[in-house]
């Protein structure tokens, strides 16, 4: 500090001057303020500058309006992608010139070489497509691949399922056919290569992945191609490293490491790349080729007579397309559902088989058809639809009670179905039981209807059109009582009411003859036939004779049951003329609830119906007879 009197340096702390001891303290209170000054001063504008420019940011920085590109710009924008897309294609075609002598360059003709603008990728690729064709000449998929030089080309196995012929077709013109590669059972990818690669010395450009050193990658779809790329290492899969991509890359293409292919990408929708780990191309032996992949993957398999039963479609008819179709299914699937082609899906050979099976019912195959599918084979296909489609079949050849039995020993066990399918087999199997006891009932086949009607009640208790059959069952057995019970236990829908008063009627007219013996038949029939028990023990079916003095009986009955011979020698007048017969004594004869005893008859056999009786005036006689033909009804009322 300099003193204010002598102008002397003095050290900042001395109070006094050195030289002449003047007072020093002004000055440097002086220096004290002035520094404290030019702080506060400082820190005001560090504070108030960013406040004034924030509060005029509109009028310092005003707001430029973003442009919007035109249509026009927008089209010549697009259109110059499609030309990068299309140079950068063309590229991929022609990276190298090929030698003259290489054979895969003669099969596949490649378009003029051209110089890029950028550096060409330094590889023998051949950007197309891989056909794969199974036995019948049916294409099964169509893969994007690059053939490398010498006839290398890396496939997904899942791709090639179920191919014979496998064919590659450059987009430049041209094809080659693969048959050998390297692949071992169980490895998700193979490496391939063409006939042409076997008959020359063309280098495959494909060494093994390197994961310390950058990568080029390239599409074979489109225009992409990107530098720099490094991988994870992965796992060792066959003769692959199988790595993550990353998130920017996907579909087909190819990895580079210099002049070397070094790995594959496949699907769009999968990250995972296909790294080569291997020999390099030039050292490469085939081990397989395409017959031992089919074999090993697809043959003799469900899907391989899948695929067989749909190639028939032209060569053979409907029954014997349809009879492939269930072959097919007797075998185990070799594939998984996620690896099976869509067409060798079972849902799609059973679509297929419905089609089929329509077709040859409406041809009037119905037999045949039935006698096709058993139950085991019903359970494995597995699909309700076609299942209803055989029932109607099955119902015509075999009859209703056999479909009823296949509906609930198959039908109900199928699982893949939907409601609505699941609510029509309901209806079908309450169609085929009002049918079947319909049926039973009018042929008066009563303990056969009595058993079907309990067996449907545990699927359809109180069925309105059931329950009204239970009815007629009822007045078969001649019970009133019980019939009366069953129709007024419940109401009906208005669809039925004109069956309802039908049987109220017959019940109506069966309670006016309670205590004789009605005997029923077609009205207007020419003859009254009639079951009745004989001794208890055997039932024998008459016809009702009123002109026959005395009853017969078939001589096997008289025989069977040993009765007492009342006259070795009647000669008696038929139809036939005079006939010496036996005379026996039936014991006792019960006719609908009503039995007679001791009652004569004749040991006759009627030509042309040896079984049967003729009921006779001597039992007839016994009770007062109203003949009713217009009604069909025999009333004998006990005397």
């Amino acid at each position: 500090m300099k003193c204010p009197e002598c102008n002397k340096d003095n050290p900042d702390l001395h109070s006094h001057c050195d030289e002449c001891e003047a007072l020093l303290q002004y000055r440097r209170t002086n220096d004290r303020n002035t520094r404290l000054i030019v702080f506060a001063a400082a820190l005001i504008i560090l504070v108030t500058v960013p406040g004034i420019i924030y509060i005029f940011r509109n009028s310092f920085f005003p707001t430029i309006p973003r442009e919007t590109i035109s249509a026009t710009d927008k089209d010549s924008f697009e259109q110059w992608k499609l030309q990068q897309r299309d140079t950068l294609q063309q590229r991929l075609q022609t990276a190298l010139n090929p030698p003259p002598d290489n054979m895969i360059s003669q099969a596949l003709s490649t378009v003029p070489h051209e110089e890029p603008d950028i550096s060409p990728v330094p590889a023998e690729i051949l950007a197309g497509w891989v056909i794969i064709k199974d036995a019948w000449g049916a294409e099964i998929t169509k893969i994007r691949a690059g053939l490398t030089g010498g006839g290398w080309v890396a496939l997904q196995r899942s791709r090639c399922l179920g191919g014979t012929t496998w064919i590659f077709q450059a987009d430049s013109g041209g094809e080659a056919r693969l048959r050998t590669g390297r692949w071992i059972p169980g490895d998700q990818v193979g490496l391939w290569h063409t006939d042409e690669a076997l008959e020359n010395d063309a280098p495959a450009l494909l060494a093994a992945w390197q994961p310390e050193q950058d990568m080029s990658w390239m599409s074979l779809e489109t225009d992409e191609h990107y530098e720099g790329i490094r991988l994870t290492q992965g796992v060792i899969a066959g003769y692959f490293i199988k790595t993550s991509m990353p998130d920017n890359i996907g579909g087909a293409g190819v990895f580079m490491q210099g002049s070397n292919i070094v790995g594959w990408s496949f699907d769009k929708h999968s990250d995972k790349a296909w790294m080569w780990a291997f020999t390099s191309g030039e050292k490469l032996q085939n081990n397989t080729n395409i017959k031992h992949f089919y074999d090993q993957t697809f043959a003799n398999g469900r899907e391989e007579k899948i695929a067989r039963a749909r190639a028939m479609h032209d060569s053979h008819n409907t029954l014997q397309q349809l009879s492939a179709f269930i072959e097919a299914f007797r075998l185990q699937p070799r594939l998984s559902p996620q690896e099976t082609p869509p067409h060798m899906l079972p849902e799609a050979a059973v679509t297929h088989m419905r089609e089929l099976l329509s077709d040859a019912l409406k041809q009037g195959g119905s037999e045949r058809v039935a006698a096709m599918f058993d139950r085991h084979m019903l359970q494995e296909i597995g699909d309700l639809k076609l299942f209803m489609l055989l029932v109607p079949a099955i119902a015509e050849t075999r009859g209703y009670e056999a479909a009823i039995a296949e509906i609930q020993d198959i039908g109900y066990t199928i699982k893949s179905h939907i409601d609505s399918d699941l609510n029509k087999l309901q209806d079908m199997h309450l169609t085929l039981y009002k049918a079947l006891v319909g049926e039973l009932v009018a042929e008066q086949y009563i303990s056969a209807g009595e058993r079907v009607y309990e067996a449907s009640q545990e699927y359809f208790e109180g069925d309105p059109y059931l329950h009204l059959l239970s009815v007629e069952l009822a007045l078969l057995h001649n019970d009133w009582q019980e019939a009366e019970r069953l129709l007024y236990s419940r109401d009906y829908p208005s669809a039925l009411q004109d069956r309802f008063e039908i049987l109220a009627k017959r019940i109506s007219e069966m309670k006016s003859r309670d205590g004789k013996i009605m005997i029923t038949f077609n009205p207007g029939a020419a003859r009254i036939p009639v079951t009745a028990s004989i001794n208890q023990a055997v039932d024998q079916n008459f016809i009702v004779d009123t002109g026959a003095t005395l009853m017969t009986i078939p001589s096997l009955l008289a025989e069977s049951l040993a009765m007492q011979i009342l006259h070795d020698n009647r000669r008696i007048s038929t139809a036939s003329g005079t006939e010496i017969v036996r005379e026996v004594l039936i014991e006792s004869i019960e006719i609908n609830g009503w039995t007679e005893y001791d009652v004569r008859a004749y040991v006759l056999d009627i030509p042309d119906r040896p079984g049967l009786g003729l009921l006779g005036l001597n039992y007839l006689k016994r009770f007062e007879m109203d003949l009713r033909p217009e009604q069909g009804v025999l009333l004998l009322s006990p005397r």
